[in-house]
C-alpha cells in the first residue's frame, strides 16, 4: 500500500519507522538512480497514516509526504492552500511516483 499525502510542501520524503523496509529501499535506490530529491521524516505522533488499516493486517505501506517540522504548521490552518505549494518540488514528488509505480509493477510480472 502506497499513502501519498501532504506532497508538495518541499521535497519528498518517506515516513520510514512506519514503512516496511523493502518499499523504503526500493524508493531510495530509485531516486538516487534519476537524481530525485528523497529524505527520510518520521512524523510519529503528529497523526496516523492512512495506511495503518492494511499495516495491521501484515500489508507492507509506505508513506511518501513533504512534511518538516518547519511545514508541520501549514497543515489544517488557513495556510493549507495553493500558495503553500512548491510546484518545482511537486512535479519532482510526481516523477518519482510514478517511476516508483513502474518499478514495482514490473517486479510484481517478475
Amino acid at each position: 500500500m502506497i499513502n501519498l499525502d501532504t506532497l508538495g510542501l518541499g521535497p519528498s520524503k518517506v515516513w520510514v519507522s512506519d514503512s516496511d523496509p523493502g518499499l523504503v529501499q526500493t524508493i531510495t535506490d530509485l531516486a538516487a538512480r534519476l537524481k530525485l530529491p528523497l529524505g527520510g521524516m518520521n512524523v510519529d505522533g503528529a497523526g496516523d497514516s492512512d495506511g495503518r488499516s492494511f499495516k495491521d493486517r501484515g500489508i507492507p505501506i509506505i508513506t511518501l509526504h513533504s512534511v518538516t517540522p518547519e511545514t508541520l504548521n501549514i497543515l489544517h490552518t488557513g495556510k493549507d492552500a495553493l500558495p503553500a505549494i512548491d510546484l518545482d518540488a511537486y512535479y519532482d514528488s510526481y516523477k518519482l511516483i510514478t517511476a516508483y509505480l513502474a518499478t514495482l509493477d514490473s517486479a510484481r510480472e517478475k
